[in-house]
C-alpha cells in the first residue's frame, strides 16, 4: 500500500527458464500421443473434464 491508500502491484519474474521445462516429462511414458490425442486432451482439461 501506498501512503495515500493506493495499492501498487508488481508482476512476478519467471524462476526459470524454457529450457527447464522443455524435456521435464520426457521418459516418463512409453505412450506416444498424436497431435490430436495431444490436442483432445487439452481440450478437455481446459472445460474441466478428466
Amino acid at each position: 500500500m501506498l501512503p495515500d491508500g493506493r495499492g501498487m502491484l508488481k508482476a512476478a519474474r519467471p524462476a526459470g527458464k524454457i529450457d527447464g521445462f522443455v524435456g521435464l516429462l520426457a521418459g516418463r511414458s512409453k505412450k506416444v500421443a498424436t497431435i490430436e490425442e495431444i490436442n483432445a486432451a487439452s481440450a478437455q482439461g481446459w472445460a474441466g473434464e478428466e
